[in-house]
């Protein structure tokens, strides 16, 4: 099951050497959020992740498609933050022993 679906629909290629990642780790975290990884720049690309001795051929051609360069912090900006509380985690516990909720939709307050 995908980590999150952050990058479905979105096309990558991974290329050059990365400072805080290997290419492979790259590649689990598109994986595990939706996103497709390819080896060819076309104009169906979604972006290119530049890393350090990126080959020259493949910047040309993703330039003169128009495909976006992406560095690996601005694809790590894409993912989402693993700090980030889904929604549902936010709603306040209530303390135990605090008792039944006695307002709010389908409940009728205290007569007393």
């Amino acid at each position: 099951m995908p980590a999150s679906d952050r990058l479905a629909g979105l096309t990558f290629v991974i290329s050059g050497v990365f400072e805080q990642h290997s290419r492979d780790e790259l590649q689990q975290l598109i994986i595990s959020n939706g996103g497709k990884i390819t080896g060819s720049i076309s104009k169906k690309l979604s972006y290119l992740v530049a890393g350090d001795n990126m080959g020259p051929a493949k910047r040309e051609k993703a330039l003169a498609l128009k495909v976006p360069i992406i560095s690996e912090a601005e694809l790590m900006a894409l993912l989402p933050n693993p700090d980030e509380a889904p929604a549902a985690d936010e709603a306040p516990a209530t303390e135990e022993g605090a008792g039944p909720a006695t307002t709010g939709p389908g409940l009728q307050g205290s007569l007393f």
